[in-house]
């Protein structure tokens, strides 16, 4: 499982490099509007597991940050601990 999450995190870091890449120089019209939608998505998790993730003792700017750059893949194992 553990290889499961890392390889998904570097997915996703990899998608989020070719993101900020596409922003600045568009050449893909897919990759925004999908980018856009992953961050509001995982703005409406950040807020929706705020409590939980202050809870586990984690800092509001690092948590936003992980969970906005990995979603439920961070979260979901810093709550599982506690």
């Amino acid at each position: 499982m553990k290889n499961f999450i890392l390889f998904n995190k570097i997915l996703l870091l990899a998608f989020w490099a070719v993101f900020i890449i596409d922003f600045i120089w568009p050449v893909h019209v897919v990759i925004l509007p999908i980018g856009l939608l992953m961050g509001v998505i995982h703005a409406v998790e950040f807020f929706w597991q705020r409590k939980a993730l202050k809870k586990a003792g984690e800092s509001d700017m690092q948590a936003l940050v992980q969970t906005l750059l990995f979603g439920v893949l961070y979260w979901r194992s810093v709550v599982k601990r506690n």
